[in-house]
């Protein structure tokens, strides 16, 4: 919403003009991002596990349960800018993000259960990237797996793949779509 509310306001034109490139502007916004997201991990960890006192087993989990999140984090931001990029307005971006977030949210299993969901839908939803980081942390927070078993690395290097994509899609706009972060008029 950010890279939006600056898109459209023109913050991001007169930037550009004034000198800025768009790689420290979008590394700017990332380090921003990753310090939000830490913040946001340790809180609600501290809440989930320490005031209500939900079940984790941290063997060797913690690291890899904090990456995961971290990953879904950086996945979101990519996602964000990539929104940012393809929508000319704020509620034309605003209505992707919430389409696509809750369409991923709903056939995740989060909502409606998985098992209860028509084949063709079931098929679908094993590669929604948010049900794969949910199976994750589930497997590394409440089974106690780590990184060598082969679901925790199919679950990681799947979202991982999906956040690669994300960045090469934003690189290859960069190339072909001159002036991206200016709205013509």
């Amino acid at each position: 919403s950010v890279m939006s509310a600056e898109k459209t306001d023109g913050v991001l034109s007169r930037s550009m003009f004034a000198g800025v490139k768009l790689v420290e502007l979008l590394t700017s916004l990332f380090c921003m991002c990753t310090v939000i997201i830490s913040m946001e991990i340790v809180v609600t960890c501290f809440v989930a596990y320490s005031v209500f006192f939900n079940p984790i087993i941290v063997s060797s989990g913690l690291f890899l349960y904090v990456f995961v999140l971290m990953i879904s984090g950086w996945m979101g931001f990519f996602f964000g800018v990539l929104t940012a990029v393809l929508s000319t307005t704020k509620v034309g971006g605003m209505y992707a993000i919430t389409g696509l977030s809750l369409s991923q949210f709903l056939l995740s299993g989060a909502v409606w259960p998985v098992e209860g969901q028509p084949e063709f839908l079931r098929l679908f939803s094993q590669f929604i990237p948010m049900r794969l980081l949910g199976n994750t942390m589930n497997n590394v927070a409440l089974k106690g797996w780590s990184l060598s078993h082969p679901s925790i690395i199919m679950g990681i290097s799947t979202t991982l793949v999906y956040t690669i994509l994300l960045v090469l899609l934003l690189i290859i706009l960069g190339k072909y779509k001159k002036q991206w972060w200016v709205i013509q008029k």
